[in-house]
C-alpha cells in the first residue's frame, strides 16, 4: 500500500510540473493492471493444498546461537548517492526538454520512478533504520534481503535445498548469495498478495532466491560457509544424511547458473 501511494503521488506530482496531469493520472489504472497481469502470467501453477514438502520437516538443536548479517553501510551509501545523482540528472533533463513532447517526458519520468522504487528508497530505508539482511536460527533462514526490502521472511530448513555463493555468481558487478528453495511456489503461496508479483519476478529467471553482496557485510562465499557450519553443528543426523544424498547427485541438477558451491 505504501509503494502504491508513493507511486501515485509521484505520478500526480510529475504531471503537475510537466502539465500533463490528466495523462499521467490515467496511467495509474494501466500500472495496476500490469502488476496484476504480471503475477498471473508468471504464476504457471499454484501448489495443491495437500502437496507434501520435498524434505520432511526437521527440528534443529535450539540454543542461543544464531547468525545475524547486516548490509555494508559504506557500499549502501555509495549506491544510494550514485542513483540519487542519476535521478537528479534525469529530472533536470525532463524539465529542460519538456517542450520536446509528451513521450520523452513520460520516458524520463518512468526511469526516475524505477530508480526511486528499486534503488534509492530501499537503500535509504536500510541506512536510516538498519535491520538484518539475513538471520540464521534453528527455525530456518529469515530473508530480508531479496526482493528489494521485502524478502521472503522465514524460510524453514525443510524448504531449503542448499545455500551457495561465490565471486562467479555475478550480475551487474555484484556477487550473490543463493538460497535454493525446495519448492518456490509453496514459498510464494505463503506471501502477502501485494508482495507476490515482486518476489515472483525477482526469482523468475533462476527459480532461486538471490541476495546481492551489497546487502551483506561479508562476501557471499564466507556467508555460505558460515551457514554450512551452522547446519553441521545444529542439524540432526537425518537432515545431514539428506544433504549428503543431494551432494552426491549430479551437480547441474542442484547448482544455480554461474554459482560456485561453498
Amino acid at each position: 500500500v505504501g509503494v502504491t501511494l508513493i507511486a501515485s503521488g509521484l505520478i500526480v506530482g510529475i504531471g503537475e510540473i510537466t502539465g500533463y496531469a490528466i495523462s499521467l493520472i490515467a496511467g495509474i489504472g494501466p500500472m495496476a493492471y500490469i502488476w496484476r497481469a504480471m503475477n498471473r502470467s508468471l504464476g504457471v501453477r499454484k501448489p495443491a493444498a495437500t502437496e507434501p514438502p520435498e524434505l520432511a520437516p526437521v527440528l534443529f538443536r535450539h540454543d542461543s546461537e544464531s547468525i545475524v548479517l547486516y548490509p555494508n553501510r559504506r557500499k549502501l551509501a555509495g549506491h544510494a548517492l550514485l542513483f540519487g545523482g542519476v535521478m537528479l540528472v534525469l529530472g533536470a533533463l525532463a524539465v529542460v526538454l519538456r517542450s520536446a513532447g509528451l513521450a520523452l517526458v513520460l520516458g524520463l519520468g518512468a526511469f526516475i520512478l524505477l530508480f526511486l522504487l528499486a534503488c534509492l528508497i530501499p537503500d535509504l530505508a536500510r541506512l536510516l533504520r538498519p535491520w538484518p539482511t539475513l538471520t540464521v536460527t534453528s527455525d530456518g533462514i529469515i530473508d530480508r534481503g531479496s526482493g528489494l526490502v521485502t524478502g521472503f521472511g522465514l524460510i524453514p530448513w525443510h524448504e531449503i535445498e542448499d545455500v551457495v555463493g561465490g565471486v562467479s555468481a555475478t550480475r551487474y558487478g555484484l556477487s550473490y548469495l543463493w538460497i535454493i528453495p525446495a519448492n518456490r511456489e509453496r514459498l510464494l503461496a505463503r506471501q502477502p498478495h501485494l508482495k507476490r508479483p515482486l518476489l515472483r519476478l525477482v526469482t523468475a529467471m533462476t527459480g532461486d532466491i538471490g541476495i546481492a553482496s551489497l546487502y551483506l557485510a561479508q562476501p557471499p562465499v564466507e556467508v555460505a560457509a558460515r551457514i554450512r557450519a551452522y547446519v553441521l553443528s545444529h542439524a540432526p543426523a537425518s537432515y545431514l544424511a539428506q544433504e549428503d544424498a543431494v551432494e552426491r547427485a549430479p551437480d547441474d541438477l542442484h547448482k544455480p547458473p554461474d554459482a560456485t558451491l561453498s
